[in-house]
């Protein structure tokens, strides 16, 4: 299980969470979702539990994919007894459910991955694995950020600049697909 908050800003700013009807007054239609306790009282999360299959296609969500420079904005905490391999917090898949671009968590080797597709449509993965990262697995709130461009991908969390990693510029995605949230990678 993992509590998670998720915000994607383009432009201008995208709450993603009410995309997937994951508002406190309709999380229950959800499946596998919970509510609960956010990083402060005042604050709900949700709780994806092994069953969720939380996902929208995409062109409800971003009709025009993505811009060319975007920063998610993820808060999130993983539980104990979250799974140990590797899942995908946020991901766009194509109508097939091949991987297009996202957000890969390890808990087994404390890694933080982005990945997407260049412009000849090879995947590419900039991996974030320092001390700094290893924190955000240990089962406290954590804000992250990852701002993308079109030549770099920087991660920061908890508001403080951990790392920059260059990156090729990213090819176009999809718009018949799917945006998923908490997927394990199978």
């Amino acid at each position: 299980s993992v509590s998670v908050f998720y915000f994607l800003y383009g432009l201008k700013g995208f709450k993603m969470l009410e995309s997937y009807n994951l508002t406190e007054k309709h999380f229950a239609s959800v499946q596998g979702v919970s509510l609960e306790s956010g990083s402060f009282p005042s604050y709900v999360a949700y709780r994806l539990h092994k069953n969720a299959f939380v996902s929208q296609p995409i062109r409800e969500i971003h009709p025009e994919g993505l811009p060319q420079a975007y920063t998610i904005i993820l808060l999130f905490r993983l539980l104990p007894e979250s799974p140990n391999e590797p899942f995908a917090i946020w991901q766009i898949t194509d109508r097939d459910y091949k991987p297009q671009v996202g957000v890969v968590l390890d808990p087994a080797s404390k890694v933080l991955s982005f990945f997407n597709k260049d412009t000849r449509g090879e995947v590419q993965t900039v991996t974030f694995d320092n001390e700094d990262v290893k924190k955000i697995f240990y089962g406290s709130f954590h804000k992250v950020h990852i701002v993308v461009t079109s030549s770099n991908v920087k991660i920061y969390i908890d508001c403080s600049e951990i790392l920059e990693k260059p990156i090729k510029e990213a090819g176009n995605i999809t718009t018949d697909g799917y945006e998923i949230l908490g997927k394990l990678l199978k």
